[in-house]
């Protein structure tokens, strides 16, 4: 009789499906400010990102353009680094800059303007803009914030604010992957700097919340 037939091979076992690779988000959720354009920031859309060329070339530069009612509305700057230190830029005090080692992340023009060199900007962790009255006057906020980078785009924060004395957080900026991400803040304190600056998480050594310790 003939052998009986050999069974057949069992199929090979089909190799298991991996799990799909969770990749991070290439962009923020944010719109981007297109190069030599101009973007408002409202109420409603408060936040944009700078795309990465924009946030690591040349520098930021943030200004005021004044109107009648402003009196002495001037600028300060908060911001802390990769390090931890925190670190205030106002000329009430004479803080003109952070430390000069190798040179200045952030530095107060004779024209008042906050400059922020990107070329460190690896360093920054974030930062918060703020206006007061040096003088403790009663301002009507008759102003417009801007933001200026190097290829010609502009950012601008219109201030409608009722006549007040204290502090406004005008703008944060958080450096998330490499790219700057500005929010208009507009948000109002009844007391110095100091009180601003602590609300938004900076811990810092003010001198009766007005004056930067040095």
């Amino acid at each position: 009789p003939a052998p009986p037939a050999s069974p057949a091979p069992a199929p090979a076992a089909a190799p298991a499906a991996r799990a799909p690779r969770r990749s991070r988000p290439r962009t923020l959720p944010y719109p981007r400010v297109a190069p030599g354009r101009t973007v408002v920031l409202t109420p409603e859309r408060p936040t944009a990102t700078l795309t990465r060329l924009q946030s690591g070339t040349g520098a930021l530069v943030v200004g005021l353009e004044r109107g009648a009612g402003a009196g002495d509305l001037a600028l300060g700057l908060v911001c802390e680094t990769d390090d931890g230190a925190v670190h205030v830029v106002q000329r009430l005090g004479g803080a003109l800059h952070t430390p000069e080692r190798p040179f200045p992340l952030v530095r107060l023009t004779g024209d008042d303007d906050l400059v922020v060199l990107l070329r460190r900007v690896g360093r920054l962790r974030r930062a918060l803009v703020y206006g007061f009255s040096p003088s403790t006057s009663v301002l009507d906020w008759d102003a417009l914030v801007t933001v200026r980078t190097a290829d010609g785009s502009r950012l601008e924060v219109p201030l409608d604010l009722p006549p007040y004395s204290g502090t406004v957080a005008l703008v944060t900026a958080y450096v998330v992957h490499g790219e700057v991400v500005l929010r208009a803040e507009r948000e109002v304190f009844a007391g110095p700097p100091a009180t601003a600056a602590e609300a938004y998480g900076y811990r810092y050594g003010w001198v009766d919340g007005r004056l930067p310790s040095r």
